[in-house]
């Protein structure tokens, strides 16, 4: 009797353990909210010209090469945390996240009214706990809105 009673409490034991875990498809959604959590800091932080902000989101290898660019762009000696171009305002973005992807598509404004979008890639790393930013680069640099359409139609 005891032994059936133990090899029951086993089963149920392992039952419950089952029951509290999340299945594949959970799992992938989560990790897919998470990036675009990630990736929407990025783009806000874009948006605000925030450096500091972008730079808080990459992984450690990839905080190096961003500060070197930044020191690049200002003097070896200073860094200027205020990111992203004076000649064009974000007014909003769309990230989409895939398995492959990450795509952030920007909408801009420049000052005579005319409408730029830019688009970034992003791929990412978890470190601990946390998705960081692996990788991250421009595969669209403002192009105005018709074209970028045009090539979208194309495609």
């Amino acid at each position: 009797m005891l032994k059936r009673t133990g090899t029951i409490f086993v089963l149920l034991l392992v039952l419950v353990i089952f029951a509290a875990c999340a299945t594949p498809a959970e799992l992938l959604a989560e990790i897919k909210a998470q990036q675009t959590a990630v990736a929407e800091q990025w783009a806000e932080a874009l948006k605000n010209r925030d450096g500091q902000a972008q730079y808080a989101l990459l992984t450690e290898e990839q905080q190096k090469n961003f500060y070197d660019e930044l020191s690049k762009q200002n003097g070896e000696n200073e860094v200027n945390w205020l990111i992203g171009s004076s000649d064009f305002i974000i007014e909003n973005y769309q990230v989409d996240v895939t398995t492959k992807e990450t795509l952030v598509t920007y909408r801009a404004k420049d000052p005579d009214g005319n409408i730029y979008i830019m688009v970034e890639k992003l791929s990412f790393k978890q470190v601990k706990d946390n998705w960081l930013i692996n990788d991250y680069q421009t595969v669209v640099d403002y192009i105005d809105e018709q074209s970028y359409n045009k090539q979208a139609e194309n495609q």
